[in-house]
C-alpha cells in the first residue's frame, strides 16, 4: 500500500495545536481561477510558534512506477522568518482568525484502484480540518498539482471533493473509503 498520509511526528505537531489560539494564517494570493485556491503552502501563526502546512510534489509509486509525482501534505514547526512564500516576488495574505483550536481532523481516502490490468492500494491525506468552536477551516489539496483550497465557516467540510474523484478516469476501476480521524 502506498501511504501518502502524515508521519507520527507530523500528526503530533498537529495534536500540539489543540487548545492553542490560532492568531492568523498566511498564504500566497488566491489563484486567478478560483478565489479559494492558493499555491501549496499555508502558515499557521500561534503565540509562540508557526506551523507550516506544505503541499508539494513527491514521487508517487502507484503500480510500482517511480516516474510520476503528486503533491503530498507535510507539516512542521518553523521559525517565523521562514514563513515566506515559495514563489518569488509574492506578497502573502494574512487572514486574522483569533480563535482557539478545539480539534484537528484528518480527511483520508483509502482507494483500491485497477488500471490496465494492474492493481494497487493507496491511502491519501486529502484535507485537514481545524475545528474552531462554531467555525471550521478546511485546507484541501488538489490531487494533481500543488494547490490548496481553503474554506472557512460552518459545515465547510461539506465542500470537500468527492472521495476517489482523482481516479474517475476512463478504463480505471476504483473503490474508495473516506475516513475522518480526529486527533
Amino acid at each position: 500500500m502506498i501511504n501518502f498520509t502524515l508521519s507520527k511526528t507530523e500528526t503530533n505537531t498537529l495534536r500540539d495545536l489543540l487548545g492553542r489560539k490560532l492568531l492568523h494564517l498566511r498564504h500566497d494570493p488566491f489563484d486567478k481561477f478560483n478565489d479559494e485556491t492558493v499555491y501549496g503552502r499555508v502558515e499557521l501563526f500561534f503565540e509562540d510558534f508557526v506551523v507550516l502546512i506544505n503541499y508539494d510534489y513527491e514521487s508517487f509509486p502507484l503500480f510500482g512506477g517511480n516516474d510520476d509525482d503528486h503533491p503530498r501534505f507535510r507539516i512542521k514547526t518553523i521559525d517565523e522568518q521562514d514563513a515566506v512564500s515559495a514563489l518569488q516576488d509574492t506578497k502573502q495574505i494574512d487572514v486574522a482568525i483569533e480563535e482557539t483550536v478545539k480539534g484537528v481532523v484528518l480527511v483520508q481516502d483509502t482507494t483500491k484502484v485497477e488500471w490496465d490490468g494492474k492493481k494497487d492500494e493507496i491511502c491519501i491525506l486529502k484535507a485537514l480540518i481545524l475545528e474552531l468552536g462554531s467555525n471550521e477551516i478546511v485546507i484541501q489539496g488538489d490531487y494533481m498539482i500543488p494547490l490548496l483550497n481553503i474554506f472557512k465557516g460552518k459545515e465547510v467540510r461539506n465542500m470537500l471533493v468527492r472521495p476517489g474523484d482523482e481516479f474517475d478516469q476512463p478504463n480505471t476501476k476504483h473503490e474508495t473509503i473516506r475516513s475522518f480521524t480526529k486527533i
